[in-house]
């Protein structure tokens, strides 16, 4: 027992520390969560290993964090979500932060790229319709219907199919309707065919 039992801060509850753990009893229950010691601690082991990982790969970062992080996790797994929640904040920042020192001119790399084939008009709508096309709900490409892991692979799905899609306007535009992405929605060409055949129109517009 690191701590003999008192008080919490503030709380008049009674409050131990052993083994890294806080032990303190709320009514009736006993609460059991990591010590602010022991959160301290990981917490400037996780920032010492970054700076020392600086100018390595991330292959090597991960296999040095994921023993230390999973073992760490392990060890205190009870009551613990808004420690985890902070710690995994932390991890967050201290990877940033070795990221951009690793790797000062991808930023600037990133924003001197090609810009991605699909504008912004088309990836509104596409993104709205969660990749279904809303005339005969079949998804607009392969795996669209499933939530996309990033911006990226929306666009490397509709860069592929972009020549099978096509704009449609709710309002038309003969009848005063505009091009904003409100007024669009992206549909498969068959559909967009069959619904023009129906009401006489041949008007389209292809991606």
């Amino acid at each position: 027992m690191s701590a003999a039992p008192g008080p919490s801060p503030g709380s008049g509850r009674p409050q131990s520390a052993f083994l890294g753990f806080s032990v303190r009893r709320h009514g009736d229950s006993l609460i059991i969560t990591p010590s602010k010691d022991a959160v301290k601690r990981i917490r400037h082991r996780l920032r010492s290993e970054m700076q020392a990982l600086l100018g390595q790969s991330i292959t090597v970062v991960l296999r040095r964090l994921s023993p230390i992080v999973r073992g760490w996790s392990a060890y205190y797994p009870v009551v613990s979500s808004k420690t985890f929640s902070a710690l995994d904040s932390h991890v967050w920042t201290l990877t940033h932060k070795w990221a951009k020192r690793t790797h000062p001119y991808w930023s600037q790399r990133r924003r001197a790229r090609t810009p991605p084939p699909m504008d912004k008009i088309s990836l509104a709508p596409a993104a709205r319709q969660k990749g279904l096309c809303p005339l005969c709900g079949q998804a607009l490409i392969v795996g669209a219907e499933y939530e996309p892991e990033s911006p990226r692979e929306w666009i490397g799905w509709f860069d592929a199919m972009k020549k099978r899609l096509h704009k449609h306007h709710f309002a038309y535009r003969r009848d005063g309707g505009s091009d904003e992405v409100k007024n669009l929605r992206l549909v498969r060409s068959e559909c967009h065919q069959q619904l023009h055949a129906r009401d006489g129109s041949n008007k389209q517009q292809i991606l």
